[in-house]
């Protein structure tokens, strides 16, 4: 069974709990290499708060193949025929902390994971910030409220209006015109972060997704500009909020989807 390499706090660790519940999902049996490599992927897990308490109606979302299922009473979801390769999965709840975990999906492989959702910081419904003449509620305000009070300037912020004014083809143009340079290497369109006179780093970049903070494994280019709805750049660790702090990446770009 392959091991997906997992990413978030280490109340990840708290998932092997939970992970009991699937042990009655059947099983892929032993297959022919030419058999299996005609078989797609599936992963199959379950969603549990910090209590080990499932979760309804968590999404769970594969950003390469952007499809995207719910888990069931249980707290148990599937996610079947998916291609072989890597993936990034974003696991989400209103009220809970957003998570993402890799994967690297194998032919015919089934991959079973246990995720952890810890609770959001309490948010009252009614709490509204206004910018530009715009209203933002819910998960927005905090959006707005960074806009403001941050430090970062209004250029590391791309609201709807300024994404429905670019119309970008690609998730990518979006942050260079948030002030990122990228680059292509090998036919591949990669993000960086200027560092002084050292420069293109490409490597220096954080990216969370609705809060979720993304792995390795994570590709810009999954991502639909279309389903993008607000995106924040922050070019230091100095205008970095403590919300999304953790790692060593001089750069954080925070994506959020409508």
């Amino acid at each position: 069974m392959s091991n997906p390499r997992r990413t978030g706090p280490t109340r990840w660790r708290a998932a092997g709990l939970v992970l009991a519940a699937l042990a009655g999902a059947p099983r892929a049996g032993a297959q022919q290499p030419a058999v299996a490599a005609r078989k797609p992927a599936v992963v199959v897990g379950i969603v549990a708060d910090t209590g080990k308490q499932p979760i309804v109606e968590a999404e769970v979302l594969a950003t390469r193949h952007k499809i995207s299922t719910i888990t069931d009473a249980r707290g148990v979801f599937i996610l079947p025929g998916l291609d072989a390769g890597p993936e990034a999965f974003l696991v989400r709840k209103i009220g809970y902390r957003a998570e993402s975990f890799d994967a690297t999906l194998v032919p015919g492989d089934t991959i079973r994971i246990g995720v952890i959702l810890g609770i959001a910081p309490f948010q009252l419904p009614d709490v509204t910030v206004e910018v530009e003449g715009r209203i933002y509620v819910g998960k927005m305000a905090g959006f707005a409220d960074r806009m403001l009070h941050s430090g970062a300037p209004r250029s590391s912020f791309l609201t709807q209006a300024d994404i429905d004014r670019l119309r970008p083809r690609k998730t990518i143009d979006l942050l260079s015109r948030a002030g990122l340079p990228f680059r292509i290497s090998r036919g591949k369109e990669t993000i960086g972060c200027n560092r002084g006179a050292s420069g293109f780093s490409g490597s220096q970049v954080m990216v969370f997704v609705d809060g979720a903070r993304m792995g390795g494994g994570f590709d810009l280019s999954w991502l639909d500009p279309s389903d993008i709805q607000a995106v924040e750049v922050y070019k230091s660790s100095v205008q970095r909020p403590p919300e999304f702090s953790g790692g060593n990446a001089d750069c954080t770009v925070v994506i959020w989807t409508r």
